[in-house]
Parts: C-alpha cells; sequence; structure tokens
C-alpha cells in the first residue's frame, strides 16, 4: 500500500539520515585528535567532503567547533583542503577560522585568510573583521 511504502521511504532516509552523522562525527573526532598536518586533516574530512558540499552549515559547525576547541591549524587545513576540493567557501566559514587563530593569538594566520577572502572574492562581516582585529590587537 501507499501508507507502507511511504513509511519505508521515510525509515531509509532517517537510516541514511543517522550514518551520515555517524560520518560527520566521527571526521569530527578526527579533526580534534589531529596535529593539524595536511594529511591528517585530509584523511579526517575526505569521507565527509560530499556532506559539507552538499550542506555547507555541516562545515560551518565543525569549523566553529575547532574554533571553540582552539584547534586553530586544523581548521586552516580544513578550510584550505574545501577550497582544493571545489567547495564553495563562505564568509562563515572563513569566520569560524579567524576565529579560531584569534584564541590562538596566530594573527598571521588571519591576516593571510583575509587576503585569502578577498582573493576568493567572499566579502567579511563584522563578525570576520571584529575577530581579525581582536587577533592583531592581542598579537
Amino acid at each position: 500500500s501507499t501508507h507502507s511504502t511511504m513509511a519505508l521511504d521515510m525509515q531509509q532516509h532517517a537510516l541514511a539520515a543517522d550514518a551520515e552523522q555517524q560520518r560527520l562525527n566521527l571526521a569530527m573526532q578526527r579533526l580534534m585528535a589531529s596535529e593539524g598536518s595536511a594529511g591528517s586533516v585530509e584523511q579526517a574530512l575526505l569521507p565527509v567532503l560530499d556532506v559539507w558540499r552538499a550542506r555547507p552549515r555541516f562545515a560551518t559547525k565543525s569549523l566553529a567547533g575547532l574554533a571553540r576547541a582552539r584547534r586553530w591549524l586544523p581548521a586552516v587545513r580544513a578550510l584550505q583542503l574545501m577550497g582544493t576540493h571545489g567547495l564553495e567557501l563562505d564568509v562563515f566559514h572563513f569566520g569560524a577560522v579567524i576565529s579560531a587563530c584569534e584564541k590562538c593569538g596566530e594573527w598571521q594566520h588571519v591576516l593571510g585568510l583575509l587576503d585569502t577572502m578577498k582573493a576568493t572574492t567572499v566579502l567579511g562581516n563584522t563578525v570576520s573583521f571584529s575577530s581579525a582585529i581582536s587577533a592583531c590587537e592581542k598579537g
């Protein structure tokens, strides 16, 4: 019947969403544990780049999580990897990584990120510029 087919479709969708969430959680655990080398970040993120491409907000949440944990180098490397793999970068991605660098006093990297934003024509916002100013004040 149509009702049972619809219920089965909903169940399959829920299972797929659970599997995707597990992949995202595992990638985040690997990122948090990463020393920040390009290889370790790539190994952590390759399984979820397709998810990040389809839903950029998940990338933003992961980058913000790295910022909260003061994991600036994995955040920078993740942003670089996203660009290398052709994911569209936005002001929220840059803002999260700038925040990670700001929290760790990495003002030189913040300036590099602002240059990259300009080169990729991503317009900054109040949050990204405030974090950048704060990083330079602390430096």
